[in-house]
């Protein structure tokens, strides 16, 4: 129950309240009208998975507890607010109509000893943030006196509730309305003191209360902790389309302007990414090339975008430091708040994305970005030049001739789709993929898949000569023009031979085919060669020869795979199926698994920047103990094998791709099966 405060006091509380509401709507009108301003796009329908992925990530806080501590300590805060809400608006009512209650609850003592109760649990929660934030302090956790100013008014404004409870109790007794758990506790020890009947320090502590409640409220659409208020939305309305697909430019041909680089430039769900932000850092923490000392935080580039956007609106940051007080309307986005070099460092992982507890989408903002310097200024690495041309050229990254792409074949008998006879068909089209044409560690693999799909007494083909890369390289790269040229031409080809099913050993290949073509009007089953294999072996058809050679086994999830497909399960199955070897698992594996770096577009870069992203994977990889590092990309094996050579590890690891580990197990013998996989 408030204190009486008379007719002056509530008018004081009335105004307070007015000041502070109106504040909050301004602010969140003006953000409001730059979402506005911004590009449409669509995001309703799917309500079933979306009210799904809000209940796990909003009220079940899935997210937070990838770190267990802050994420109890988050997950009490956020339940505690809720349950405090109504408590907070009894006593604003109270301050305005001089006595308030919630009807049937409020006199209840079950509804003061959860608020109390709450409000204790939350202020502990409070005081373990500001432990971590000032003595802890991790590494990718950015320490703004924003941060500490919420902190310090929402421990204060509910410590305030707390001790106010307490000199109620110490001045009239903890008996009726002035019953509480706090009441009981603090009552005593402050009638002790002397203060029983110091009604002041009652007053005095409700008006402290009241001041930060509603401070807090104009406050926050300035600050970082605006997220309270648009996370769940943020999470709600987070794409449900592929993870693994980026927006088409439709129309390409006719637009005049192509990628991101200022604010009006980026859709209003971006922007709504922008204030969701938390800083929390834990996409900085699962980012590969921030941990291998490059440019990019992913953090900083939706901080930047947040900055940006404010200063569009007329609005600043609250407590943020230079970097707020410097951002005009004038200070460009690229090349101002976000260097080149940063956007050139990603290799588009997704693991910001993975680690992100409410629902940022980062990497369709970074590509956005590429998509502008790439397609309007021209301004790209150099040596990204000669891949593009050889793209555009030769139909792969390479500059080989097309016309040798099925030349890692050579007496398989591998038959081509082009030379079947009418009315022939096969069971599936391998899609080999330019790594797998024409690099020669790569065409081991693809020489050892199609002796599995042979073994297994499958009728597959090939495109051969009539194959060109997926142009996954060229989009995520931004030249999304060349992308397109690509695409087409393949959706052209494989509808033209009626494709339903599509095998590859390559999940560039794989997500740019089922996630991406359907853009284009390309819509074929298309399933990874580890999936296809532990089919194969759980049907029977596929068996293989009893013996071990390997002692153990750790498998590196690519990123194109697992956090852009989902598929952790398949791989392991196959390996498991080898018999005798242990398999181990990393330090970070599966949905946490660190990019090898040659995502992205990064294989065809220059790493000149920090140290290579692949030995910061070896390392865990060494970790293990493991002899083989098993693979299932050929991006990967590329980065990890320039990597062992370079941190001079060829005697402790190797690596091998799963086709190859199943190859070498299948029943014929053993001279044959060794010479097979050395062509």
């Amino acid at each position: 129950m408030p204190p009486t405060i008379g007719l002056p006091g509530q008018i004081v509380v009335i105004v307070l309240i007015a000041l502070a509401v109106g504040l909050f709507g301004w602010q969140v009108y003006r953000l409001y009208r730059l979402m506005e301003s911004a590009k449409r796009t669509q995001r309703h329908g799917d309500v079933e998975t979306r009210a799904a992925r809000f209940g796990r990530m909003v009220l079940g806080q899935s997210k937070m507890f990838d770190k267990p501590a802050i994420g109890v300590a988050h997950f009490l805060i956020f339940w505690g607010f809720i349950l405090l809400a109504a408590g907070a608006i009894e006593r604003l009512m109270g301050g305005v109509l001089g006595s308030f209650r919630w009807p049937f609850i409020g006199r209840a003592h079950w509804f003061v000893a959860m608020n109390d109760l709450a409000a204790f649990i939350v202020v502990l929660a409070i005081l373990y943030a500001a432990f971590r934030r000032l003595v802890i302090r991790p590494w990718h956790l950015t320490t703004m006196p924003d941060a500490l100013i919420i902190l310090a008014a929402i421990g204060g404004h509910l410590s305030a509730l707390l001790i106010s409870e307490g000199f109620a109790a110490a001045a009239f007794g903890t008996v009726g309305e002035y019953w509480s758990p706090a009441g009981l506790v603090l009552g005593p020890p402050f009638r002790a003191l002397g203060l029983a009947a110091d009604k002041a320090l009652y007053v005095g502590f409700w008006w402290v209360d009241i001041f930060l409640i509603l401070g807090l409220l104009a406050y926050i659409p300035g600050s970082k902790h605006f997220h309270v208020v648009i996370a769940p939305f943020n999470v709600y309305l987070k794409s449900t389309k592929p993870k693994g697909e980026l927006p088409k430019i439709e129309d390409i041909e006719e637009q005049e302007h192509f990628g991101a680089s200022k604010i009006e430039d980026f859709t209003w769900k971006d922007l709504l990414d922008t204030y969701a932000c938390t800083e929390c850092g834990r996409c900085t923490d699962a980012c590969p090339a921030k941990l291998s000392s490059k440019p990019l935080d992913p953090k900083k580039i939706i901080v930047d975008m947040r900055l940006d956007t404010y200063a569009h609106g007329g609005m600043h940051m609250y407590a943020r430091g230079w970097a707020a007080r410097d951002v005009t309307p004038e200070t460009p986005l690229i090349g101002g708040l976000i260097h080149e070099d940063e956007l050139w460092s990603c290799t588009t992982c997704m693991a910001c994305i993975e680690a992100c507890p409410v629902a940022i989408e980062h990497v369709p903002k970074i590509v956005d970005m590429r998509r502008y310097l790439v397609l309007e200024e021209s301004r790209f690495p150099s040596e990204l030049t000669a891949t593009f041309n050889n793209l555009e050229r030769h139909g792969n990254p390479f500059g080989f001739r097309a016309d040798t792409r099925a030349d890692w074949a050579d007496g398989l008998d591998v038959r081509m789709l082009g030379e079947l006879d009418e009315g022939e068909t096969v069971d599936v089209l391998y899609w080999v993929g330019c790594y797998g044409s024409f690099d020669e560690r790569n065409k081991k693999v693809a020489r050892s898949l199609a002796r599995v799909l042979k073994t297994a007494g499958l009728t597959f083909g090939i495109l051969g000569i009539e194959e060109t890369c997926t142009g996954d390289p060229a989009r995520r790269m931004g030249n999304e023009y060349l992308y397109q040229i690509l695409a087409q031409g393949n959706v052209e080809t494989l509808n033209g031979y009626g494709v339903k099913k599509i095998v590859t050993a390559c999940p560039h290949c794989m997500n740019t085919l089922k996630n991406e073509y359907p853009q284009f009007g390309g819509n074929f089953e298309v399933v990874h060669h580890s999936q296809f294999i532990s089919g194969l072996l759980k049907s029977g058809q596929l068996k293989l020869a009893d013996g071990v050679d390997k002692k153990a086994l750790t498998f590196h999830d690519p990123c194109y795979l697992g956090r852009y497909n989902d598929v952790y399960d398949a791989p392991r199955e196959v390996l498991e199926s080898l018999g005798g070897a242990e398999l181990r698992e990393m330090r970070r594996s599966r949905n946490k698994s660190l990019c090898c770096g040659g995502g992205g577009g990064r294989a065809f870069m220059e790493e000149k920047i920090g140290k290579k992203m692949s030995h910061n994977r070896l390392e865990q990889v060494l970790e293990t103990g493991a002899e083989t590092l098993a693979a299932g990309c050929p991006f990967c094996i590329t980065m990890f094998e320039d990597g062992i050579r370079t941190k001079g590890v060829e005697e402790r690891v190797q690596v091998e791709d799963i086709a190859e580990l199943v190859a070498a197990r299948l029943p014929q013998p053993a001279a044959s099966a060794k010479a097979e996989t050395a062509d």
